[in-house]
């Protein structure tokens, strides 16, 4: 698991995610965000291929969120997390949950 510190509030922290999966880990959980805030509270967000995350060499083919393409078949995902404007964000915890799954983060950012 790795921390990124956040600071202030806002409405959602969209995260810019790749992804290395297969298709053995299809329909489980292959990793998890976690925002944390101030008070310890959690929201969390659960992602699962094909639904919300898949292998960032191939095509996407997830539906859920934004995919932004490096090339031909590389791609990113904009994986958007509402959060409780009225409390002090902490930190997101990234997790890779499943075997063989690695998730990397290129950008945080607090929409406020």
């Amino acid at each position: 698991m790795a921390a990124i510190p956040l600071t202030g509030r806002g409405r959602e922290v969209a995260v810019f995610l790749i992804g290395a999966t297969n298709a053995m880990q299809n329909g489980v959980v292959n990793a998890r965000l976690t925002i944390v805030y101030a008070d310890g509270s959690e929201t969390a967000v659960d992602l699962v291929h094909p639904d919300n995350f898949d292998d960032f060499l191939v095509p996407a083919l997830q539906p859920a969120n934004e995919c932004f393409y490096f090339s031909a078949g590389c791609h990113g995902i904009v994986q958007r997390i509402p959060v409780v404007p009225e409390r002090e964000l902490r930190e997101l915890r990234v997790e890779a949950v499943a075997n063989e799954v690695i998730v990397g983060i290129l950008g945080v950012v607090c929409v406020r």
